[in-house]
């Protein structure tokens, strides 16, 4: 949640109009190049006193000014408090409630003045808010992180010297929460030597929002200079707003963090989580799976994590869980490491052993033959596409509401951005309705990435059944080339096709349990295929109206569309 800048010397491409001779911003107010501004769709912010080039300083806080951890331990009242237990945040807290505990007479007075009474965290929120999260992941998280400051706020009080000290200004745990929520919404995390400090910066703090600032591209830490800096990300012109970029969050950090959310934000993942079962033989292959680790960038947001991967020492005493976490984002909706896991987890121990055989006479290692498109085996393939769009649908069902009425509430309940909640809590009903648009907006984001989840599934749905009829109607024209019926071939193998049928039965439950397409098409796809079969008896798979009978063509290689004589090929 909070506005991070990556750990790295911050080098700031600054305009020679604004700095001195001697590496000094020669900017004459305190406020630099921006003023406060109160905007219609953002609420407040700063905007560009004047046309402002890409690259050029914005704005320059000196640490001193800023509220830190080390300024915090510094201050009397905290520094009495030596042998106490704080962490960073709550060092920053205590000395913001204790600044704000002196009224007018605090020399932070302006800058306590200027922030938000109130905020629109989760952190605030009743029980009957948070269940518009509902079907969201962020609902286990925005609890947790709100019993993650119920618990910081009970290790304070149970340190006698930080509970007196409590206690003799008033300070409960509502003051508490909107301290916490102070810092976790409004410091930025910059590098500082080889360590993350959260500054809290006067002026730096109105800052707004905006995905098209790359981020650690707009502000940072300046150690020359001992000051925060902010460099324009894009040009501006004068009376323009300009942004940074808090990092990419997506719109369930921003709310947990910074209560708001986008209607659209390039950042939004879904998380989906796989256990596999681990043992000996298995181990090289899972580790295998995992993709090239990316360049280091915060543009996007590393897709694949190891969430609990034994070593081989854990495995003598049997097999154990094997996690992997994996982001869908809108960029890329389904990671073909994801696919790989989903492949390599369907596997029994009889068709591992009989995939690594394929493998190898193949010549490739079997983690490379799971990880590519081309699948080993089509039917299989298809029960592990069905089970992952099992459980990417049932995510999707899990909302309590749908696409359709999200967007449809987001279009005509936009929720007042204006500065009066900057200044002042909303009404109770405008402050419920405000949230209700901010979770809807979460939820909206988590539909559209799972919705292009599934629409990347179904072709290679369709494909893999295309596949399994394909290599009959293969069959079936080895047969007619030969002067016999493929149902006569069925025939004569039928105490095999008796002695397969356990193995059959399996498979087919595996699919049936998952899930081949969305509504009626999947009932449509299982009524083509068996239309197909029945085709491929009768040996009517290459008339030119055979491949008529499909409802959705590219699963079907039967007749005129490309099947039939010409062996099974080409598309509808």
């Amino acid at each position: 949640p909070e506005r991070l800048t990556p750990v790295r010397r911050f080098e700031p491409m600054l305009s020679m109009s604004t700095v001195s001779e001697d590496g000094c911003s020669s900017l004459a107010s305190p406020w630099g190049l921006v003023e406060p501004y109160d905007f219609p769709d953002t609420g407040r912010g700063l905007r560009c006193v004047r046309a402002v080039a890409e690259g050029e300083e914005l704005l320059a806080v000196p640490l001193e000014e800023c509220w830190h951890e080390m300024a915090a331990r510094r201050a009397p009242e905290l520094a009495a408090l030596a042998d106490a237990s704080l962490s960073e945040t709550d060092a920053i807290a205590l000395h913001l409630l204790l600044e704000r505990a002196k009224g007018d007479g605090s020399e932070r007075a302006a800058h306590l003045r200027s922030m938000p009474p109130v905020y629109d965290s989760t952190l605030f929120w009743s029980e009957a808010e948070l269940a518009h999260l509902r079907g969201s992941d962020w609902l286990d998280l925005a609890r947790r992180f709100a019993e993650e400051l119920e618990a910081d706020w009970a290790a304070l009080q149970s340190q006698p010297a930080v509970a007196a000290l409590l206690s003799r200004h008033g300070l409960g745990i509502e003051a508490y929460r909107w301290a916490y929520a102070t810092v976790k919404s409004r410091a930025a995390e910059v590098g500082m030597g080889d360590e993350k400090k959260r500054l809290l910066a006067p002026r730096f703090d109105m800052f707004n929002h905006s995905t098209a600032v790359a981020p650690g591209s707009s502000h940072g830490y300046d150690e020359a200079r001992q000051q925060l800096v902010v460099v324009a990300a894009a040009p501006y012109g004068a009376g323009e707003q300009a942004f940074i970029s808090y990092g990419g969050a997506s719109n369930g950090s921003l709310l947990l963090g910074g209560g708001f959310a986008l209607r659209r934000n390039r950042f939004d993942a879904v998380e989906v989580t796989l256990t596999a079962k681990c043992d000996a033989r298995r181990w090289l292959l899972l580790m295998m799976l995992a993709p090239e680790a990316p360049p280091p960038s915060q543009e996007e947001p590393p897709n694949f994590e190891y969430l609990q991967a034994p070593d081989q020492e854990q495995l003598r005493d049997g097999p154990k869980p094997f996690v992997t976490r994996h982001l869908l984002t809108a960029a890329n909706p389904l990671p073909p490491a994801l696919l790989a896991y989903v492949r390599a987890e369907r596997l029994s121990d009889v068709e591992l052993e009989a995939y690594e055989k394929k493998a190898k006479a193949a010549g490739t290692p079997l983690w490379e033959a799971l990880r590519s498109p081309a699948p080993l085996d089509a039917a299989l393939d298809l029960a592990a596409l069905a089970a992952l769009r099992r459980v990417l649908a049932d995510k999707l069902d899990a909302y309590p509401t749908t696409a359709e009425q999200d967007e449809a509430f987001l279009d005509k309940a936009e929720p007042d951005a204006g500065a009066a909640h900057e200044t002042a809590p909303l009404p109770a009903e405008a402050a419920a309705a405000r949230r209700r648009w901010l979770a809807t907006a979460l939820r909206a984001g988590e539909k559209r990435i799972l919705a292009a989840s599934l629409a990347a599934l179904d072709p290679l749905a369709e494909a893999r059944v295309r596949e399994v009829v394909r290599l009959a109607a293969a069959q079936a024209q080895s047969c007619r080339k030969a002067g016999a019926a493929w149902r006569q071939l069925i025939g004569r193998r039928q105490a095999s096709l008796e002695a397969a049928r356990p193995r059959v039965v399996a498979m087919y439950e595996r699919i049936e349990a998952g899930s081949l397409a969305g509504g009626d098409k999947e009932g449509a796809l299982l009524a083509q295929t068996c239309a197909s079969f029945f085709l491929l008896l009768e040996g009517r798979d290459a008339h030119p109206l055979a491949h008529a009978t499909a409802y959705l063509p590219a699963a079907c290689p039967l007749g005129g569309g490309g099947g039939g004589e010409g062996g099974g090929e080409g598309g509808g």
